[in-house]
């Protein structure tokens, strides 16, 4: 088991979001906030002014008509891609970092973040459900965790964590749970809260393995997000069962069908941000 305490501290010691992004989420995830208040914090940042205006303007916007100013980036981009944006420049610095105790590379944790936060936007744009602009953000954070976990997984967990995964078929949350008493998705949640970011945010990483114990829809989006990056990453076919439950697709109003459309444009969105970006 790990000391709680000992955790809470290594998860505390990551440099903190920017007063301006941490004032963005919240507004973002209020209801009741006006554009103007958003347009108004992103403008006192010249950083993140200068990412959206670049974002808005890239060849994925289908435009041809140039972007200035913030309040038209936003309108064009909308609230849950600009966040994710405002999120990402904050925290990529530390997720390009290989985990070898996750066996992940360099970069590797970045690429299925991005890849987890554009599902959540092919998502929006095949589910008949409404999707809260803080899922794109939820989604890209959703394995942030492991960066503190990893801290704690020496030789010797490592070795019982894969006896846990080889002999007792247990997934990676569970057998952290089983052997740490706590798994990556519950220590994001608390970055997350210790980053001041929005509930649901929290909700949506604490949960993305098991949203059915939480049962807010942002829990089942940022689930069927990482399920649909693993997806896409491995190149796995329906017959070597990555298809995500059902209940994660009824929840969303999806099918066996549209669930290989929102694979399909995750796909090619992602295409296409490595291009742009060598993501």
């Amino acid at each position: 088991m790990i000391d709680l305490d000992q955790l809470i501290v290594k998860a505390y010691d990551l440099e903190p979001l920017p007063a301006s992004v941490t004032r963005l989420s919240a507004l973002v995830a209020d209801n009741n906030s006006q554009l103007n208040e958003i347009v108004e914090v992103l403008t006192y940042d010249p950083a993140l002014t200068a990412g959206i205006l670049r974002s808005a303007n890239s060849a994925a916007s289908a435009s041809h008509t140039a972007i200035s100013n913030v309040k038209d980036a936003v309108l064009r981009m909308g609230l849950g891609t600009v966040l994710s944006l405002a999120v990402a420049a904050s925290v990529k610095r530390n997720m390009i970092l290989a985990l070898p105790e996750y066996g992940l590379r360099e970069n590797e944790l970045w690429r299925h973040s991005v890849l987890s936060s554009l599902s959540v936007e092919a998502i929006q744009a095949h589910s008949k459900v409404q999707i809260q602009p803080d899922a794109f953000t939820a989604a890209l954070l959703h394995d942030i965790g492991k960066l503190v976990l990893s801290r704690f997984l020496d030789a010797d967990v490592q070795y019982i964590m894969q006896l846990a995964h080889d002999e007792g078929r247990l997934e990676t949350p569970a057998a952290e749970s089983e052997i740490l008493g706590v798994n990556h998705g519950e220590v994001g949640g608390l970055m997350a809260q210790h980053w001041k970011l929005p509930e649901s945010i929290v909700r949506g990483i604490s949960y993305h393995h098991n949203p059915a114990e939480c049962g807010d829809t942002i829990c089942y989006v940022v689930a069927l997000a990482n399920l649909t990056a693993h997806r896409i990453a491995d190149k796995t076919s329906d017959d070597q069962g990555l298809l995500p439950p059902k209940k994660y697709l009824e929840r969303l109003s999806l099918t066996t069908e549209s669930f290989e459309k929102v694979c399909e444009t995750a796909s090619k969105r992602m295409d296409d941000v490595q291009r742009r970006y060598n993501a």
